[in-house]
């Protein structure tokens, strides 16, 4: 009985002995990508000779994983130290490789900004800047439209056009390491690339003709309406010092004479505008001073509080018609009336503020424009 015993004992230690046998699997442990960097995704590689093998990892921070490729996000300042790879098979003695990995810190994300003079126009220069104002030295990568690569805090379009929008991004690694910060992007729409639209086609209304007599007051005004608009009179080139309103107002032979030329410059309040300038309006004064006696109307008092005299040639009976411009050329008051006398009174409505006027009269024969004023 006990002679068995031992047999079976010896037996059992000799097929013991002969499961647990080193079996030269060879592991081998290896890591990337290289650097490892914190807050990236790292991959370990396991490899042995043979097969039917299993596959064991352990490492800094508590980490481990039984497959044979283990992919993990590196912990931030965490993840340095040795990991271990440990192979077994049925009958083989373990064996185990190990791998040391030094990681490195990422840099922070960037905050990404077009320059201050956006939107910019057509054939002007946009800049994006990093914003973080990191440490002169870091590398700093632009790519996207354009495929740009630049190292440094900005890039620059220049002479920008509508086929330079789209995404553009930015990464930035410390000096000398490869770990770089996340990619972050910025989108140039049209909306930060203006095109330049055409200048307006500029009319100037001329009130009373130019063709007018010395000492005459006339009247330049432009039809643009409301208040984007900046204007800029001019006389033969030169800016008419304080004739900045959509109208100028101006006496022949004072403030012009026969062959000045009078123009306006309009500039738009809005963003890649191209500046409007008039046509040429030139002066002609052609009516000698002896001849202003022959003008077919007179108006008196003038000033006046909107009672006015008229006098001139018509007839008794005469259709006249009557109309008040403001300084804009826009009609203010107009009436037709007949005629009972060769003076007849005009009563202009008390809605007319006071201020500068051009009266216009005409019968069937005559026709006479006078500058009035209203108190």
């Amino acid at each position: 009985m006990n002679l068995k015993l031992t047999l079976w004992a010896v037996m059992l230690f000799i097929s013991y002995t002969s499961y647990a046998q080193p079996c030269n699997m060879q592991p081998n442990a290896s890591y990337g990508p290289i650097p490892a960097c914190d807050r990236r995704l790292t991959n370990l590689y396991g490899s042995a000779t043979g097969t039917g093998i299993s596959y064991s990892w352990t490492g800094p921070n508590g980490f481990t994983s039984s497959s044979q490729n283990p992919s993990f996000m590196m912990p931030t300042g965490l993840g340095t130290g040795n990991y271990i790879l440990t192979v077994s098979k049925a009958g083989c003695t373990s064996e185990s490789d190990t791998v040391f990995i030094q990681t490195y810190g990422v840099p922070p994300n960037s905050t990404l900004q077009l320059s201050g003079n956006a939107p910019v126009c057509v054939g002007d220069s946009l800049s994006i800047i990093e914003m973080n104002n990191f440490p002169a030295g870091w590398d700093h990568y632009w790519f996207g439209k354009k495929s740009l690569l630049e190292i440094r805090g900005i890039i620059t379009i220049n002479n920008a056009t509508l086929a330079d929008t789209g995404m553009y991004y930015h990464t930035m690694t410390y000096p000398g390491f490869q770990c770089y910060s996340d990619t972050v992007g910025i989108r140039i729409t049209s909306a930060d690339i203006l095109p330049t639209v055409p200048p307006i086609p500029l009319v100037v209304t001329v009130f009373p003709s130019l063709n007018a007599g010395p000492f005459t007051r006339i009247v330049f005004s432009t039809s643009l309406t409301g208040s984007k608009y900046q204007y800029q009179w001019r006389k033969n080139g030169v800016n008419i010092i304080g004739a900045t309103d959509s109208f100028y107002v101006g006496t022949s032979s004072v403030d012009f004479i026969t062959g000045d030329t009078i123009t306006v410059w309009v500039k738009r309040l809005d963003k890649c505008i191209t500046d409007s300038v008039s046509t040429a309006n030139v002066i002609n004064t052609n009516l000698g001073i002896n001849n202003t006696a022959n003008k077919a109307f007179s108006i008196s008092p003038n000033p006046s509080n909107g009672t006015l005299i008229l006098k001139g040639k018509y007839n008794k009976g005469d259709a006249l018609r009557i109309a008040v411009y403001n300084l804009r050329a826009e009609v203010v008051y107009e009436t037709n009336i007949l005629t009972t006398s060769t003076s007849e009174k005009i009563v202009l409505p008390q809605s007319i503020a006071a201020g500068t006027y051009m009266l216009r009269l005409s019968s069937k024969n005559e026709s006479e424009t006078i500058p009035i004023i209203i108190r």
